[in-house]
């Protein structure tokens, strides 16, 4: 909560973009868990 996608993005050096694709991922898969 205390960064931006731009921030992480910049830091790991990857476009925005790819920043929030792989963090949809990650939620799909964690709410995918917790609902089985």
């Amino acid at each position: 909560r205390g960064t931006t996608h731009e921030k992480i993005a910049t830091q790991i050096g990857v476009a925005t973009t790819t920043v929030s694709e792989h963090l949809r991922k990650v939620e799909q898969r964690v709410f995918s868990a917790l609902i089985r």
